[in-house]
């Protein structure tokens, strides 16, 4: 008995849906995606201004001052706010409440003084401290990681040695800073030059965390009107 053999379809067949449009369409779309997952940017951790913050900004303006802060005023306020709160997330990261002996003595006193019973380890009192947020409610705390966030950028800052005339112009440009240029004083200039270092050192910290806001999705929360706001609208 003859066997018949099976039909085969012509190579052109078998390959003509690879020139189907359809098909080129699904397999860019497929390579665009792997493209897009692969070179996706992670989310931006937000950093949340509270409607409260706004507030208690706004007062303590006020109180200071004598009247509510301006527009302008209150940019500046919200924008040193953002800054420490960026200086705060550093200093967690970076565990600076361990390693910062004025920070982590405020949160181990806190946690002893509030849990007097407690028999848990320092590392164990700093972790709950930092659970209960403490490194933000205590003012304490709060001030004593924000220069201890400072002080960690500041010691990275790339600055170089000063030229005498920069040092010159710099102590020109302070208050009392000629004191620092008279006579020939080596000591007086070294400290100039320090003044000039930290005055760089500042600045660059300042420049940083500029930079770091684009890292951060910023929620600000509406508040009601300033009192500045509200007198300079019109009447109804």
């Amino acid at each position: 008995m003859t066997q018949t053999m099976p039909r085969q379809e012509p190579a052109s067949k078998r390959s003509s849906w690879l020139r189907w449009p359809l098909t080129h369409f699904l397999a860019l779309g497929a390579l665009l995606w792997v493209f897009q997952t692969l070179t996706a940017s992670p989310p931006r951790e937000t950093i949340t201004i509270s409607a409260a913050r706004v507030e208690q900004l706004r007062a303590d303006w006020a109180s200071e001052k004598g009247e509510p802060p301006s527009a302008q005023d209150e940019s500046r306020l919200l924008a040193a706010e953002i800054d420490e709160e960026i200086l705060l997330i550093h200093a967690l990261d970076q565990e600076l409440y361990r390693h910062m002996p004025a920070a982590r003595s405020r949160l181990l006193s806190l946690m002893r003084f509030l849990y007097p019973d407690s028999a848990g380890s320092d590392e164990e009192l700093l972790a709950q401290s930092l659970e209960l947020a403490f490194h933000r409610r205590d003012p304490m705390a709060r001030d004593n990681l924000l220069t201890a966030a400072r002080a960690s950028l500041e010691a990275i800052a790339p600055i170089a040695d000063p030229t005498d005339q920069e040092v010159e112009d710099f102590l020109q440009s302070q208050p009392r800073g000629d004191q620092f240029l008279e006579g020939s004083d080596p000591e007086m200039r070294r400290k100039g030059s320090q003044l000039w270092q930290a005055h760089q050192r500042r600045s660059w910290v300042d420049e940083e965390l500029k930079k770091r806001r684009e890292l951060f999705q910023i929620h600000i929360e509406a508040p009601t009107p300033s009192l500045a706001a509200s007198s300079a609208s019109p009447s109804p």
